[in-house]
């Protein structure tokens, strides 16, 4: 999690421990394959994603390829994916990018209430909105 824009993003919606869990079980896999990033680099990035609300990637695996992305939450806050796009750098120009996250919010608003609605009528189907457990059958 951290390099691509999707999985910046949905790093920046865990919460710090686990932020920081993360960068420290993949910091020997960040450092072999992607050298052109540190470890405090992509701390800043998770901070910076926090505060616009949508991460960008500035051509640091490709370059001249940037990306955008949106973390997707259910209803509960917990992350379940992300939403991103990618395009050669002069289509995310700065005064672009806000627009593009825009409309990424925009599709992740309807992910999320579709995952919303899907979620309540599950807990609807099972009646009380927890798992029905199966009784044990014993043997005597």
């Amino acid at each position: 999690l951290g390099i691509g824009a999707g999985s910046l993003a949905m790093l920046a919606a865990l919460p710090d421990a686990e932020v920081d869990s993360v960068i420290a079980a993949n910091s020997g896999l960040i450092a072999a394959n992607y050298p052109g990033i540190t470890l405090d680099g992509l701390r800043r990035d998770v901070e910076l994603t926090r505060a616009n609300g949508y991460s960008l990637n500035p051509g640091l695996i490709l370059s001249n390829s940037w990306g955008i992305g949106v973390a997707i939450r259910t209803p509960d806050g917990a992350v379940a994916g992300a939403l991103s796009i990618a395009a050669v750098d002069s289509r995310m120009r700065p005064e672009r990018q806000p627009e593009l996250a825009a409309l990424l919010r925009e599709e992740v608003t309807r992910i999320e209430t579709r995952i919303a609605e899907m979620m309540a009528s599950r807990a609807r189907t099972r009646g009380d909105g927890e798992p029905k457990r199966q009784a044990r059958r014993t043997s005597k």
